[in-house]
């Protein structure tokens, strides 16, 4: 019986280390209530100053809607969490590359396209991907829920390109969470120099004080 407890407490640690941590920070520092912040250079230089902290990345959260048109189909539609983060912090705080089931890179930047708009890159995970019937190339609309938003009020759909997906075998993750670049988060949210905090990655996070 101590064998098989032990095994399985053995097995939750990796899924937890693997799977969640992987693409989730350490240590988040926000405001209360996840009131935006503005965007201090002076605190980021601060904690990048800790001797126990690794890495440091300012970031925007927000959820919203995916929709995706397949040609012939019918509109899906899908709640997804937004995490806007550039792709070099993103690389710092996170493995997710790592995890990246199909694409190369964590391309959040701007795409070529034949219109006006800025249309940026977007990695979603495996299980929202597969609910869009999304591959790599994929066009998705995307309507981020500001916390201001007025009752009836209908967010501002943005085009977006599927550039990644990633995989962690936790489906809480892979069927939710999106990365776009902070431009774009700020972008769709009407954002100038505000941030919902700051992702700290820790050298050894068991270890932290």
């Amino acid at each position: 019986a101590l064998v098989i407890v032990l095994s399985v407490f053995n097995g939750f640690s990796d899924l937890l280390w693997e799977g969640l941590l992987s693409v989730n920070p350490h240590v988040i520092v926000q405001r209360p209530y996840g009131q935006p912040m503005a965007l201090n250079q002076d605190l980021i230089t601060q904690l990048e100053k800790r001797p126990d902290v690794a890495s440091v990345a300012p970031f925007i959260a927000s959820e919203g809607f995916l929709l995706r048109k397949p040609p012939g189909g019918e509109l899906i539609q899908a709640g997804v969490v937004i995490r806007g983060v550039d792709a070099d912090d993103l690389l710092r705080v996170s493995s997710v590359v790592d995890r990246l089931w199909a694409g190369d890179t964590l391309d959040l930047d701007i795409q070529p396209t034949s219109g006006r708009a800025k249309v940026y890159g977007m990695v979603i995970g495996r299980g929202l991907a597969d609910r869009m019937g999304a591959l790599l190339g994929a066009e998705v609309m995307l309507g981020l829920l500001a916390k201001e938003i007025l009752v009836g009020q209908q967010p501002q759909w943005r085009t977006y390109v599927v550039t990644g997906i990633y995989h962690t075998g936790v489906d809480e993750l892979d069927s939710a969470l999106a990365f776009i670049s902070r431009e774009a988060a700020q972008r769709d949210l009407g954002w100038e120099n505000q941030i919902s905090g700051i992702q700290l990655r820790l050298d050894d996070p068991f270890q932290a004080n």
